[in-house]
């Protein structure tokens, strides 16, 4: 009897242990560990030292297939050929190790003009990655992060008129227009030369085009202004 009494004692005492595959009520199933990422998982690749020179990308995987000595599967959109990549001088490595390191040092931003003048932030970036898992049979497509081009948006002409009255008494409207076109050329912007039109009854200068093109007509007239002032208040001090 006390040996009966001490066995149901000490089988009360003891934990109770799962059997294999059972979850006990209440307790949570421990989740497997995840996969690898791809840079462990290509640890196991071979290595190779690489020495590029900068060039397309198509140069960049005839590079690697050279040193590492075996076809490396890539594929490059037609119209990525032309990218330009850095030069990698590279020891000890592998493929996703050096595609990894492409990405970060092609990754910048810049600004785009956006029309106007407004202006956004955009991320650029040039790399090979693949959607797979990573190996020696590992299939490569390259992809370049490129800014958006905006359409460029020529801007609306304005039209101006210059009375030119004040200035005929001692200068010909070709004489001041020449003086216009010499600015317009020396400026040398590639933007087109407004047109220019005098209306002889009215002895207006009309002018439409760029704002920044018109600003030499004012500037032009204005010197030619300031002449004629000065020399009135010379003639006014003569005896």
């Amino acid at each position: 009897m006390k040996k009966t009494l001490a066995l149901a004692i000490l089988s009360c005492a003891l934990p109770v242990l799962p059997i294999a595959g059972q979850v006990l009520p209440g307790s949570r199933p421990v989740p497997p560990p995840p996969p690898p990422p791809p840079e462990a998982a290509g640890a196991q690749m071979a290595r190779f030292d690489l020495d590029f020179k900068g060039g397309t990308p198509q140069e960049l995987v005839e590079a690697i297939q050279k040193q590492m000595g075996k076809p490396l599967n890539a594929i490059i959109p037609d119209d990525c050929v032309n990218d330009h990549l850095p030069a990698l001088k590279m020891r000890g490595v592998h493929v996703p190790e050096l595609f990894l390191a492409l990405g970060a040092a092609t990754a910048s931003s810049i600004v785009v003009p956006s029309g106007g003048n407004g202006y956004s932030i955009h991320q650029t970036a040039s790399r090979f990655t693949t959607t797979g898992s990573v190996g020696p049979d590992s299939i490569w497509y390259y992809q370049s992060q490129k800014p958006p081009i905006f359409p460029k948006v020529p801007p609306k002409p304005s039209c101006r008129f210059y009375q030119l009255s004040g200035y005929l008494d001692r200068l010909k409207v070709d004489d001041i227009i020449m003086a216009v076109e010499t600015g317009w050329k020396m400026m040398d912007d590639g933007a087109a030369n407004p047109s220019l039109k005098f209306h002889t009854e009215t002895k207006l200068l009309i002018a439409v085009g760029a704002q920044e093109k018109l600003q030499v007509i004012e500037d032009v007239l204005k010197q030619l202004r300031d002449l004629g002032t000065e020399r009135l208040s010379t003639d006014a001090k003569k005896p």
